[in-house]
């Protein structure tokens, strides 16, 4: 899992609000690229109550954790690779 750059500024709220992170798969299934919008304003902005902000959408580590340990090892590790399931 690899952190991209970042996608906007959107600057408005709405358009921050719903925007989602963004998961995108390299075409050998080796990586993941995530992508997170952002909502930025100057510290000079007009609305001097809403100057100098800066928020982001966070990837939760619990996310990580469930790519490296479930979803990245479907690719190599996974049950329907195998020709025969043996069992004692």
């Amino acid at each position: 899992m690899v952190t991209g750059a970042d996608k906007g500024p959107y600057n408005a709220g709405p358009l921050w609000i719903y925007n989602d992170l963004e998961y995108n798969e390299s075409s050998d299934s080796t990586q993941v690229v995530v992508q997170a919008p952002y909502m930025a304003t100057p510290v000079d902005y007009w609305i001097s109550s809403a100057a100098g902000f800066h928020y982001c959408k966070v990837l939760s580590p619990a996310r990580v954790m469930e790519w490296m340990y479930i979803d990245s090892l479907r690719l190599n590790a996974s049950i329907e690779e195998e020709d025969e399931i043996l069992v004692d």
